[in-house]
């Protein structure tokens, strides 16, 4: 199978997509709802957070269904790769 190029993700993008994937417990299968992944910023920041989550999933990198948010296999990839150093 191929693999779909995309463009590289933002430092923000990073950032929440690790925060989805934590608050997910780095698993596929769970589901969580969005003030997990909020609680995990400044309040002052949460907002940019949803922008982001949604962000993140018209590229594919996360899910929304039924009120919760959940990682794809690309997202957890991806912020795996995001965390080891370079």
């Amino acid at each position: 199978m191929t693999e779909i190029k995309r463009k590289p993700l933002a430092p923000e993008e990073k950032v929440v997509l690790v925060a989805l994937a934590d608050a997910c417990n780095w698993s596929l299968t769970a589901r969580v709802p969005v003030e997990a992944v909020c609680a995990r910023f400044r309040k002052d920041k949460r907002g940019m957070v949803k922008d982001v989550l949604e962000e993140l999933r018209r590229r594919g990198y996360a899910w929304f269904a039924k009120g919760t948010w959940y990682i794809s296999r690309e997202g957890l990839a991806e912020a795996e790769k995001s965390l080891k150093p370079t």
